[in-house]
């Protein structure tokens, strides 16, 4: 009897806990897009160890249960839908992280050192990849947002080019500057 006593209330309060932790995952999962990757990718991990780890309890417990001979209550999916999320979550992310790290490298180019014609082909070349992903990552709000950020950076590079031209001499930085 103590035993069961104890086995059921290691159930009440790991319910709790998974109750908490689906909570805390629903309202902190990595949807928007104006997060780092490796940001994303570190929560999705975190999550992912803890979920693991609450379904491995929960595990544990239905077999003690057994062993005891105690019911079983109704057990939630609950786990195994976040985990399915964080999944989703983390593929998405690892296919973000490659073109976010591309672009990362075309803004930090120093203005002396950038060749516009080779800016401009490697933001085309990032936009051709990134289409080539697949549409189940497409339609994740963390595609779209580095998407259209080298839309945006494509649509002022005639600006950036003219800005960069041969034309424009130190007297007219110095204008341009006031």
């Amino acid at each position: 009897p103590l035993l069961q006593a104890r086995v059921s209330a290691e159930e009440k309060t790991a319910s709790k806990r998974v109750a908490e932790l689906v909570t805390n995952w629903s309202t902190e999962k990595p949807l928007r897009g104006n997060l780092p990757p490796s940001d994303a990718l570190g929560l999705l991990a975190s999550y992912e160890f803890n979920l693991n780890k609450a379904k491995m309890h929960q595990e544990n417990l239905i077999k003690a249960k057994d062993a005891l001979g105690l019911e079983h209550t109704a057990e939630s999916d609950a786990i195994s839908e976040c985990l399915i999320e964080v999944a989703d979550l983390k593929e998405v992310w690892e296919a973000t992280r490659k073109p976010h790290d591309e672009l990362r490298e075309i803004k930090e180019l120093t203005w002396s050192s950038a060749v516009m014609r080779k800016v401009r082909r490697s933001l085309d070349d990032l936009l051709v990849e990134m289409r080539s992903l697949p549409n189940k990552i497409r339609q994740y709000d963390a595609y779209n947002h580095i998407h259209d950020e080298v839309k945006n950076y494509i649509t002022g590079h005639g600006f950036l080019s003219d800005l960069k031209s041969e034309a424009l001499k130190e007297r007219h930085w110095k204008m341009i500057m006031k």
